[in-house]
This record gives structure tokens, sequence and C-alpha cells, in this order.
């Protein structure tokens, strides 16, 4: 019967450091989406404005002082400010989800803290095991 209780312990303890080893995997793979995202974010963000000054140094160099001319280059001028308003949008987005994910993160990381905490046995209930298993053991021999 003994036997059977350490076996059952161990078979408990191996369960609860697989599921922690799962959960630490899950919170490592919601910490690279987080990378991939602020990755992601940057690139759009220095393609953006690259392209926005890249335009701009276009526009500069084709200004004439035609009004015909002044008008097609104010629509372009337009149409950047709208791309770099959404622009701004998916950097938006991108920030509020790198938040959500932090928390998440931050709430799983403590859920996994409290299960360890919890699972862990005390001192005192491992030296009282011991100290059973001893005189069990010496009863037998």
């Amino acid at each position: 019967m003994n036997d059977d209780r350490i076996l059952e312990f161990m078979a408990q303890m191996s369960d609860y450091m697989r599921n922690s080893d799962r959960r630490f995997e899950q919170i490592d793979q919601r910490f690279e989406q987080m990378d991939q995202r602020f990755e992601q974010l940057i690139t759009v963000m220095h393609n953006g404005f690259e392209r926005v000054v890249n335009k701009i140094g276009q526009l500069t160099d084709e200004v004439r002082g035609t009004n015909e001319r002044v008008e097609v280059l104010t629509g372009q001028v337009e149409t950047l400010t709208t791309e770099t308003s959404a622009i701004r949008r998916r950097a938006d987005a991108t920030f509020d989800q790198a938040g959500r994910l932090t928390e998440q993160g931050e709430v799983a990381a403590l859920c996994v803290s409290h299960v360890e905490q919890s699972l862990q046995p005390t001192n005192a209930e491992l030296h009282q095991r011991l100290l059973t298993l001893e005189n069990k053991v010496n009863k037998a021999s």
C-alpha cells in the first residue's frame, strides 16, 4: 500500500511538472507573438515613414509654381496624410494588442505561480512522509 502511495505521489508530481512545462511554453509563445508584433510594428512604421519621407522629397523636387501642379501635389499630400493616419491607427492597434498580450502573460504567470505554490508540499509534510517511510522500512526489515 505504501509503494502505491509513493508511486501515486510520483505520478502526481510528474503530472504537475508536465502541466507547469506546458504553461510556461504557452507563456513563451505569447511573448514570442508579442515580439513578432513589435517587429511588425517597427517594420510598418519604418516603411511608412520612409515612404512619407521619400514622397515628400519627390514632391519638393517636383514643385514648379503652376496652379495645376500645386493642386496635384496637394492631392498627393492629402493621400500621404491619409496613409500616415492609417499607419498610426495600425501602430496604436499593435501597441494595444501588445499590452493585452503582456497582461495575459502576467496573469498566466501569476496563475502558474499560484498553482505551483498550492501543489508543493510543505517541509513539515515532506519530513513526516520521510519519517513514516523510514519507520515502515525499519519495521519491514
